[in-house]
Order: C-alpha cells, then structure tokens, then sequence
C-alpha cells in the first residue's frame, strides 16, 4: 500500500478517549489525562503511511473487516481498513477482560 491514508475516529472510539481523559483525570489530574490521551492519539500517525502496521486481532476474526491494533501502553488501538481510510474503532484497555473487545465493533 503506498500513499497517505486519512485517519478517521468513529464516534464509539471518541467516546472511548473522552472516558478515558475523565477516569484519569478523576485519578491522577489533568496533565497525565491529557498526556495520556495524546500519546493514543499520536500513535495513530504511523497508520497515515503504514496502515498495515498492527498485528490481525485474533478475537474478531470473524469480522467483515479485519481489524488491526496498535499497543501504547495499557491500551490497544483498534482500527480496520475501508475505502482507502483507517478507521479508528475502539481504544481498549487491555486490563479489562478480552471478551469486552467484541462491545464495538
């Protein structure tokens, strides 16, 4: 794949960062929430010129897209590829139970 590839946020995945910013927020204050939630946000980039770049999630094979992820940190970023755009599904906290994945998509 060659090119640039717009990076698109589904609405469930904004929601997921805004849950995000609010719980680590409440627990640690404004500046690590803020600096947490930019890092999820620019480990998104790499996807602009590497779309390809996340390991196949395992547990949502069965999916009509096949869904990516990326690991920064705690988290896993879901995205899936459709008509030339990344689309950013779901931002998941890997200490929660695997079988919440299937929630979003």
């Amino acid at each position: 794949m060659e090119g640039s590839f717009p990076v698109v946020w589904t609405e469930f995945a904004e929601n997921q960062l805004d849950d995000i910013f609010e719980y680590f927020l409440a627990v640690s204050g404004f500046d690590p929430a803020q600096k947490l939630v930019q890092k999820l946000i620019i480990a998104t980039k790499v996807l602009e010129l590497q779309p390809e770049v996340g390991q196949i999630e395992q547990a949502l094979l069965n999916r009509k897209e096949q869904v990516r992820y990326l690991v920064e940190g705690n988290f896993k970023i879901l995205y899936f590829l459709r008509d030339g755009m990344v689309i950013i599904s779901d931002v998941f906290d890997t200490r929660q139970s695997p079988k919440r994945l299937k929630r979003s998509l």
